[in-house]
């Protein structure tokens, strides 16, 4: 059993909801108490937390109760969803554009998660065949996503400027002589909304465009 099984262990045997009821301004129950009192376990103050001092390389455990315990533990289970959520794929989301974590049994998956690059050496056709039409399919979910955010933060004017740009591949001097105006207002243009697109994107939507529709 590794570091990860453990954690689950540990988190799943307290339920989500007594957890997250806590406030986050509570405070812990064993502020008051003394360094000797801590490191002694009672019947109420049978729950251990280890600290660890880096500078003296020196383990302290002291005894705590259910609820400070709780309140500790928190954010480090918190952390550790986080990423454990993150080593999942992106699959489509079916009722809405662009995507989601897939929740489903890893172990059951065909498609290899050792978290080395896929090779191809070792796909059949079919593999490849299946791997190149899933590529497709995120690609475009990604460009779905990226040109309805570019028509939700862009005037008419402003997106046919963007379009032309990426989808045409003007240059800001060829978009310039269609609008009557400099290259540098057309480049200070289409930054300002890249910039603004950057902003109203969420960290995992802007990682999944960038993913599927790089070069």
């Amino acid at each position: 059993m590794n570091i990860d099984d453990n954690i689950k262990l540990e988190i799943d045997a307290f339920i989500d909801e007594e957890v997250e009821a806590l406030d986050g301004n509570e405070k812990f129950h064993c502020s008051n108490l003394t360094d000797v009192e801590l490191q002694t376990k009672t019947d109420e103050r049978c729950y251990y937390i280890e600290l660890k001092d880096e500078y003296c390389n020196k383990t302290t455990t002291i005894y705590v109760d259910k609820h400070d315990y709780l309140l500790y533990m928190r954010p480090i289970w918190r952390e550790w969803k986080r990423s454990q959520l993150e080593k999942r794929c992106l699959i489509p989301a079916k009722n809405s554009i662009g995507y989601k974590r897939c929740m489903s049994d890893c172990s059951k998956c065909e498609t290899p998660k050792n978290g080395e690059p896929i090779s191809l050496d070792n796909l059949s056709k079919d593999d490849i065949k299946k791997l190149n039409t899933e590529n497709n399919i995120y690609k475009e979910i990604a460009n779905e996503l990226l040109w309805n955010k570019f028509k939700e933060l862009t005037t008419l004017e402003q997106f046919e400027k963007i379009r032309l740009y990426f989808k045409e591949n003007k240059t800001f001097a060829q978009i310039g002589e269609i609008y009557g105006v400099s290259h540098k207002a057309i480049e200070k243009t289409i930054k300002n909304i890249i910039t603004k697109l950057k902003e109203s994107l969420t960290k995992e939507d802007l990682d999944f465009i960038r993913e599927n529709l790089k070069k």
